[in-house]
């Protein structure tokens, strides 16, 4: 399982993230496109946060298959609604492709076209993701999202 990350300490990095993550909700559900800067790429991830009034949530990250795109796999699985049901974040990351949108990839290690061949560190971008959004949009009362909480330097 770990050879396909390439790398024991950014599974275990990335599997505490996920388990452990929390991120401040606004007080009305908010739906926006993160921006990521890792490796020389803007990368991104498509964001649902359910309505609550500033408490603290888990995140679930929702990765699409190959050759599909966050757009489509956020349409596909309807998680903003078990979001809003159940009270978490719901990221949907995009992979990386030759068309902006389309056609899109995660480096598998062996597997996947452009992403594996291009050595494109996905994890890194995961783990941005992971680090940089949720304290960047935590207000100083934390009850609301921040303006500048969708791109992450």
């Amino acid at each position: 399982m770990f050879g396909l990350v390439g790398n024991l300490g950014q599974a275990a990095r990335l599997i505490a993230g996920l388990l452990l993550l929390t991120a401040a909700a606004p007080t009305a559900a908010a739906d926006f496109t993160l921006t990521v800067q890792h490796d020389g790429l803007a990368r991104t991830a498509l964001v649902h946060v359910p309505a609550g009034a500033g408490a603290a949530r888990p995140v679930v990250i929702n990765f699409h298959g190959g050759g599909g795109n966050a757009d489509s796999h956020r349409r596909w699985t309807r998680m903003d609604a078990a979001a809003d049901r159940h009270g978490f974040v719901a990221v949907y990351p995009n992979g990386t492709g030759p068309i902006a949108g389309k056609l899109l990839v995660w480096n598998a290690g062996t597997c996947c076209g452009r992403a594996s061949a291009q050595g494109v560190d996905d994890v890194g971008f995961v783990l941005r993701v992971l680090d940089g959004w949720p304290s960047a949009c935590r207000s100083s009362a934390g009850a609301s999202m921040r303006p500048d909480c969708r791109t992450v330097r």
